[in-house]
């Protein structure tokens, strides 16, 4: 039996070998994933050299297939591994351990976050003035996050600032499968987060203003001239210029609750319509030409000229991550239509994900890079099957409409389980809100907002600005009457990370491989489906980092929460990842008891003293299972 498995497996694989360089990416993943899972801040030489003699052997053994096969697999396994461990060895990424420490911040400011109500900004710190400080928390620390108070005045990057704040440790997750900030901040070198208690002070003002921001500093006051309203110039703002953290909260919440929030995030939609528009464009106005036609090739020349101005819109926005990735997906493209290659295929989609992941290991836990590349791998992959299918095909008219809305359905579907993963919420509505949306943005927006770059100098942006206005009301329109229709936006509990791993491998094994295995993966779909539907992890009391928050179960299986503050951040989360909305009080829970200024929590006759679980750093989650207790931390 085991042997005609065996078989089987192996027919499979010789039949699908020329699908097997589609894998390269993914096991390059899997590496990073098992050092994110278990290793993470730990350091192993062996890996190093484990990759060294695997990449020798797949060198020497090419002839023989499966063992070839093996060796390769192995190679960027380890590859992974080694990649991400010393990334994540080499950030200075040393930070505070108390929490509501008072200190003295001095260095240069780093980068500046604008949002609605308030200004956070990252100072690199001056070291050599900090060690001057007897018993600085600040010590040995490279970046701070710090809220300004309204009073300051806003720095510009590269200004020498100095003030006074009470800073606190980035925080770890809430609970088991909530968003790590400390790991965030671990990459991106920062040691403490905060706000000021005192004014912010110059010590050395930037003197000039650089070109670049002499731009921005146009296209925002543009911008906001013909922007009707505030909602509309944050969200052209944030398109333009790539300033997310000043969209208004009304603006971020109707986008999130109509299933478009993808909107708000410069990543591969934005940077593909760019290229694209650029790049028909041009390709058209070279055609116009009997001569240039003749003589050049109209199709590298526009590709040439696309990249270059995708890769001024990345500078323009402050080289986000997310755009930065695309554009690598962009470059890979182009090399395709430079070399009279397939621009776009499964093969140019695994050679984008290997190049992002070796540049970039830690994206592989970035929410955008998954989304990203499920919505394309999903898209090329549906598109190369109604190819080979010719009774699939329309014309015209019919092409263009069935395009729009299998796109979107497509889209969705691929994307749809990992922002439930990650965020616990669904959007019925998400589809047909994007199919309404996406054109709108594809069409009028985005060339209006690229022909804005060129007509601002020869102050004649009113022309273009003032259409992306109405343009953005339209949208803003569609996204309150989606956003108040019922069921709309649903909390839904977190599924497991078995469901989520077994919808990962289902949708690779449909999407990159044909014939058995692509039934396999469909199979996993469908299992990864029913499973999400079992909600296994419930822990009995949750304690969020430092015991800012306590979380008990009660016997319906709600949580009641220590504090219910309307806007406590920590309780949101775990309340959506336990798939409910509401925040709860002790006083509801029918198994807590207090007396003496006491209270109990009570479940198979076992009394835990609430009051003994404050005081812990890290998340804690405790399970009560017949006269058994048991604590798990969560780091």
């Amino acid at each position: 039996m085991i042997k005609k498995a065996i078989d089987i497996i192996k027919r499979s694989l010789l039949d699908e070998v020329s699908n097997l360089f589609l894998l390269t990416p993914v096991f390059v993943a899997l590496g990073i994933h098992i050092y994110f899972k278990y290793f993470f801040k730990s350091f192993f030489i062996q890996p190093i050299y484990i990759c060294i003699v695997f990449a020798y052997l797949s060198a020497i053994c090419r002839k023989k297939h499966y063992l070839n096969l093996i060796n390769i697999a192995i190679f960027l396994f380890t590859l992974g591994f080694s990649l991400i461990q010393i990334e994540a060895i080499s950030k200075h990424s040393l930070a505070i351990s108390e929490r509501k420490v008072e200190a003295y911040v001095e260095g240069r400011v780093k980068q500046v976050k604008q949002k609605t109500n308030s200004t956070s900004i990252i100072v690199n710190l001056n070291q050599e003035s900090i060690q001057d400080i007897p018993n600085s928390p600040l010590i040995g620390i490279k970046n701070v996050s710090v809220k300004i108070t309204s009073k300051s005045e806003i720095p510009q990057v590269n200004d020498e600032i100095y003030l006074k704040a009470i800073l606190n440790p980035p925080t770890p997750p809430a609970m088991k499968g909530a968003y790590n900030f400390a790991r965030a901040s671990y990459f991106d070198e920062i040691g403490a987060t905060g706000y000021a208690i005192s004014r912010l002070y110059f010590i050395n003002k930037n003197p000039q203003t650089s070109p670049l921001q002499k731009v921005k500093n146009k296209i925002k006051t543009d911008t906001k001239k013909y922007s009707s309203n505030n909602d509309n110039y944050t969200l052209i703002n944030s398109f333009m210029l790539g300033e997310k953290k000043s969209i208004t909260k009304k603006a971020k919440d109707l986008f999130r609750h109509s299933g478009i929030s993808h909107l708000l995030s410069i990543s591969g939609l934005h940077i593909y319509l760019i290229f694209g528009f650029i790049f028909y464009f041009f390709r058209y106005l070279f055609s116009i030409s009997e001569t240039i036609t003749l003589n050049i090739n109209i199709k590298k020349i526009a590709a040439f000229i696309s990249i270059i101005s995708t890769l001024l819109y990345i500078i323009l926005i402050g080289f986000p991550l997310p755009a930065i990735r695309s554009f690598i997906m962009i470059f890979i493209v182009l090399l395709g239509i430079l070399f009279d290659r397939r621009a776009i295929s499964m093969r140019s989609i695994a050679i984008a994900a290997t190049v992002i992941l070796l540049i970039y290991p830690e994206s592989l836990i970035s929410v955008s890079f998954q989304m990203s590349f499920a919505a394309v791998t999903a898209l090329v992959a549906f598109y190369e099957f109604i190819k080979n299918n010719n009774k699939l095909r329309s014309k015209g008219a019919k092409r263009y409409i069935l395009g729009i809305i299998t796109t979107s359905i497509i889209a969705t579907l691929a994307t749809s389980p990992i922002s439930i993963y990650h965020f616990q919420n669904l959007t019925p509505y998400g589809v047909i809100t994007n199919l309404l949306v996406i054109p709108l943005v594809s069409f009028i927006l985005m060339p209006s907002i690229i022909l804005s770059y060129i007509l601002i100098p020869f102050k004649l942006s009113f022309i273009t600005l003032s259409l992306s206005d109405k343009v953005m009301s339209i949208i803003m329109d569609i996204a309150n009457y989606i956003t108040n229709l019922e069921h709309s936006y649903i909390i839904v509990a977190k599924q497991s990370e078995l469901s989520f791993t077994i919808f990962i491998l289902g949708g690779l094994f449909a999407c990159l491989f044909k014939e058995k295995i692509r039934i396999i993966g469909i199979i996993m779909l469908f299992t990864s489906l029913l499973l999400s539907f079992i909600h296994t992890d419930k822990p009995d009391i949750i304690i969020s980092p430092f015991a800012d928050i306590i979380a008990i179960r009660r016997s319906d299986n709600k949580l009641t929460f220590s504090s219910t503050r309307k806007h406590s951040f920590t309780s949101n989360i775990i309340a959506h990842i336990n798939g409910q909305t509401e925040i709860l009080p002790f006083s509801e829970n029918n198994l807590i008891k207090c007396n003496n200024h006491k209270c109990y929590y009570t479940k198979n006759n076992i009394s835990i003293d609430i009051e003994s679980l404050k005081g812990k750093r890290y998340a804690q989650q405790i399970y009560i299972k017949n006269d058994v207790v048991e604590t798990k931390a969560i780091k």
